[in-house]
């Protein structure tokens, strides 16, 4: 019969046939990914959410080390906010250690950043050298910079300047101060960075600043500066999270003179957060306390990372809409 040898050739059968199959493999490569990613995330949950979770519950009770707690609202954090005089001590001195050892971390690293991403003579050893201080424990820095600053007359800077028994760490004026300036050890991250980002710059821009006659100076200010800056946005929104944890950079100073035997250093002069949390939490064993002061910081964090990333946005630069226009030479 005619109609049973026909060849019936339908494209549809074959185009639906070829999506079925294009969607088995994505089902498939979703599938892959999804059990790559389940270690991290079951990580996350047990380790980062749960204890978040559990904390915030935490900080609404008394419990301490030694029994159950009950539920009391509020109080840990009318405590915190009305009553504990050392929290708003830790919170300023947190607070000056974010702002004043960004700005010197930053500020450094970009000029080294600068200089090396030139043709400099031995560029490759002066970068491994910047950047090794912060493979070393911060305990290890601390009791380095400890040594540096001490107050005995063999202490580095007191012999190299003639100052006698001046104590920096004990001195509650400088201990802070002292502890900012010593940020400097960890400029090799920032400066990575930067690094990365200077050389990532189109060259014909500098070109085309130069030929203008605009001189280095210039160059850096309109020319480099503009095109890394979300690398500097990046790298002040890092320097901010990891500022308000701030905890094994500061505690090594606290044990730099015989006489300091506070954990907040002479006169709270080196308390932060992170000691104060310690101290409520391992010392006096408030446990519920110590729970509410880190609620505190993890909203302080929260938000100023969230702020970050709107800065980020906000300040958006695409490279091929940059106007060479806007250099004035």
């Amino acid at each position: 019969m005619p109609g049973s040898c026909r060849n019936i050739h339908d494209p549809g059968k074959h185009k639906i046939g070829r999506l079925e199959m294009s969607k088995k493999k994505e089902n498939k490569n979703a599938l892959h990914g999804f059990l790559l990613v389940m270690p991290w995330f079951v990580g996350f949950l047990i380790f980062y959410l749960y204890p978040i979770c559990s904390n915030i519950g935490l900080s609404f009770t008394d419990k301490t080390i030694w029994g159950e707690g009950k539920f009391v609202g509020l109080k840990n954090y009318y405590k915190i906010f009305f009553e504990d005089k050392v929290f708003w001590i830790c919170l300023k001195n947190t607070f000056l250690w974010v702002i004043f050892s960004n700005v010197i971390m930053l500020s450094v690293s970009l000029i080294i950043a600068n200089l090396l991403a030139g043709k400099v003579k031995g560029g490759k050893f002066f970068r491994t050298v910047f950047y090794f201080p912060c493979l070393l424990p911060p305990v290890a820095f601390g009791v380095v910079l400890g040594f540096i600053f001490s107050g005995s007359p063999n202490g580095f800077v007191n012999h190299l300047f003639g100052l006698g028994t001046h104590g920096w760490f004990s001195d509650s004026t400088l201990a802070m101060p002292t502890a900012i300036v010593s940020s400097i050890w960890y400029i090799g991250t920032p400066m990575i960075i930067f690094l990365a980002a200077i050389k990532g710059i189109n060259p014909s821009y500098q070109e085309a600043a130069l030929i203008d006659g605009a001189g280095a100076v210039r160059r850096f200010f309109s020319v480099t500066l503009p095109l890394i800056s979300q690398s500097i946005i990046f790298n002040f929104i890092m320097g901010i999270i990891n500022g308000w944890q701030v905890y094994e950079h500061i505690i090594p100073f606290t044990k730099a003179e015989g006489d300091v035997i506070k954990p907040y250093g002479r006169d709270y002069g080196l308390g932060v957060l992170l000691i104060h949390i310690y101290e409520k939490g391992f010392k006096d064993f408030e446990i519920a306390y110590a729970a509410a002061l880190g609620i505190i910081l993890l909203i302080i964090v929260l938000l100023c990372t969230l702020a970050g990333f709107g800065l980020i946005k906000k300040l958006k630069l695409d490279y091929q809409s940059f106007d060479l226009s806007l250099i004035h030479i």
